[in-house]
């Protein structure tokens, strides 16, 4: 019951702000929210892996294995 009030508010909060985003914004976040949840990596994490042909994701470097 908690991991799917957690996705929720994943999914649901950026939507609090759509007010002050702009529509591509929102479409990009959508996106990191998506790829995420799917993949554990957000879609600028996606494109730095593509340029650097690293494993690049901001969770490794809240882990501090960046």
């Amino acid at each position: 019951m908690r991991s799917r009030i957690h996705i929720a508010m994943t999914i649901f909060a950026p939507l609090a702000l759509a007010a002050c985003a702009d529509p591509a914004s929102l479409t990009v976040g959508g996106a990191s929210v998506v790829t995420m949840i799917d993949s554990g990596k957000t879609v600028t994490d996606h494109a730095m892996s593509l340029a650097t042909g690293d494993d690049c994701s901001f969770r490794n470097s809240l882990r501090g294995d960046a």
